[in-house]
């Protein structure tokens, strides 16, 4: 379940549930269309609360990377299972993974 929200002039999408390859493409859609509306703002990926993340979420976040560039952030805290998996493929840096949301909208 994504639901969309915004902090402090940033657009917060918040993943609760898995993302896998029936869910990747509505995350990519939501961010698309996000990022259609708000050409300008920052958007944060929170997946705090996703409690599966397979090769499909990596491909969606770098899908997205690629059209944002550095107006996507991510946020997966240290020790979850999704900064694990984002760790482990060498993404963490890449796309900009915080562990909070003030941390990831600069707060």
């Amino acid at each position: 379940m994504l639901t969309i929200e915004e902090r402090h002039g940033v657009v917060v999408i918040r993943v609760r549930g898995d993302i896998d390859v029936t869910t990747a493409p509505g995350l990519v859609e939501a961010i698309g269309k996000t990022a259609d509306h708000a050409p300008d703002r920052r958007v944060v990926v929170h997946l705090g609360a996703c409690d599966y993340f397979d090769s499909s979420g990596i491909s969606a976040l770098l899908r997205c990377k690629k059209r944002l560039g550095g107006r996507l952030g991510v946020v997966a805290p240290s020790g979850s299972s999704v900064h694990r998996v984002l760790e482990m493929v060498g993404l963490v840096e890449a796309l900009l993974v915080a562990d909070t949301l003030d941390s990831a909208v600069g707060l």
